[in-house]
């Protein structure tokens, strides 16, 4: 495999939510690896964040590991009150994010109501900061969810938390782009990450999947975090408002 290109982030500052695991700790490591210094957010696990933290510090980098939910307004301005130790953040990556598998029959009305405050109330507080603490010409990546694109059986809560952040994100483009600005998002398909470890049925999941893909397994969270760090990257300065399926070519 050819050595992946590492954009110069030197003397960028760097938000990332959900970082302690998965996709967003591929980001955290993989930002703070390109010289960005990272706020690792996370919501409960410490010990996780903390091992984050210390992969990153010794690997040479610079991170501090910050608590917070992500509904919480309170908790997201505290999330920017650390960056802002640094300077203004440049870069905000917005993946935290929870799921549960649930039929429109039997979704409970609580399962609706914390999938929408953590993906889309969080995403909501998150842009609405960056708008009053993102240096100009930063970058914002939102996570999604291959299922707003290819819709499935049991994820309709799940996928309509997501699509509301796609419809945000996309706004967001708009009203920041003036001051140079990029929103842009992801949407990954099934990925090896703590989620998916954590679905009912994951192997059947994985072999459906993997089977549907081109190339016969399903993604890793280091795959999704190289777009990512693209669409940070000075490359992508002409690239926003853009929704970009990260699934391996599965339709699923």
């Amino acid at each position: 495999m050819a050595a992946q290109s590492i954009p110069d982030l030197s003397g960028k500052v760097a938000i990332v939510t959900g970082a302690s695991k998965g996709i967003g700790r591929a980001v955290a490591e993989r930002l703070a690896q390109a010289g960005a210094r990272v706020v690792v957010n996370y919501a409960s696990d410490v010990a996780e964040a903390e091992a984050v933290v210390a992969a990153i510090e010794g690997a040479g980098g610079v991170a501090v590991a910050v608590r917070g939910d992500v509904a919480s307004a309170a908790d997201v301005d505290a999330l920017y009150d650390a960056a802002a130790r640094w300077g203004a953040p440049d870069i905000l990556v917005v993946n935290a994010g929870i799921g549960s598998v649930a039929s429109l029959v039997d979704g409970t009305e609580a399962q609706y109501q914390r999938m929408f405050d953590v993906n889309t109330r969080g995403t909501m507080l998150l842009l609405r900061g960056a708008a009053s603490h993102l240096a100009n010409n930063g970058r914002v990546v939102t996570v999604s969810s291959a299922t707003v694109a290819f819709p499935q059986a049991m994820t309709a809560i799940y996928a309509g938390s997501k699509a509301a952040v796609e419809a945000m994100s996309l706004v967001a483009a708009e009203e920041l782009g003036p001051r140079g600005i990029t929103v842009n998002i992801v949407q990954p398909g099934v990925t090896d990450t703590p989620l998916v470890a954590a679905l009912p049925h994951r192997d059947e999941l994985v072999r459906i999947v993997a089977a549907n893909s081109p190339f016969k397994r399903i993604g890793t969270p280091g795959e999704v975090a190289s777009v990512i760090t693209f669409l940070i990257s000075d490359e992508a300065s002409w690239v926003t408002g853009q929704t970009i399926c990260v699934n391996g070519g599965a339709k699923l």
